[in-house]
């Protein structure tokens, strides 16, 4: 008795459906890992560096968090200085668009210890707060300040009330945009 399959098997509509079947299977899988080989090439710049490596490695640096108006004018002012800094923001086409420019990044919520902590909290040298409300940036301010407490932070207020509430919480600097922008 023969024990392989007879090849009129292998020309059953079935079959051959089945066929068709493990090829897309097999093409889809192919792309899937391709797309997750690429996207972890990508994350690696052309020295070989990772960013997260750069990150680490990084002291002595300012964090920006928020990267609206305020926090775009701070790192553009610092970057043609020449000073260290990496900007958190929660949003991720700012960071893909940062990212592209070369800056250093971490994705997520500044009000996240472990964010600051990705951003090098414990190593750098201050903090400037520019996020949406001043709820937020005094949170920020605390919790900065708990982490390390001899940095140097600085905060934008949206109110003349909230500035001295900034100050207790351990901010520095602060700054009511209005005001400066009032006296350019």
């Amino acid at each position: 008795a023969n024990c392989f399959v007879n090849e009129a098997f292998y020309l059953l509509p079935t079959v051959r459906l089945f066929s068709v079947i493990n090829g897309v299977a097999f093409i889809i899988i192919i792309s899937f890992l391709s797309a997750n080989i690429v996207d972890r090439l990508s994350r690696v710049d052309l020295r070989g560096k990772s960013v997260r490596k750069k990150l680490e490695d990084l002291k002595d640096h300012f964090i920006i968090c928020g990267y609206g108006r305020v926090g775009e004018k701070i790192s553009s002012v610092m970057r043609s200085e020449g000073v260290p800094f990496v900007v958190i923001d929660r949003d991720p086409e700012t960071i893909k668009e940062l990212n592209e420019l070369g800056g250093l990044t971490v994705e997520g919520s500044a009000l996240d210890p472990r964010i600051l902590e990705k951003a090098g909290i414990k190593r750098a040298r201050g903090l400037i707060a520019v996020l949406n409300t001043d709820a937020d940036n005094i949170s920020l301010v605390l919790t900065a300040n708990d982490i390390k407490p001899d940095m140097l932070i600085g905060a934008r207020a949206d109110s003349e009330a909230a500035i001295r509430r900034l100050h207790r919480a351990g901010a520095e600097i602060v700054v009511l945009p209005e005001i400066v922008g009032g006296l350019q």
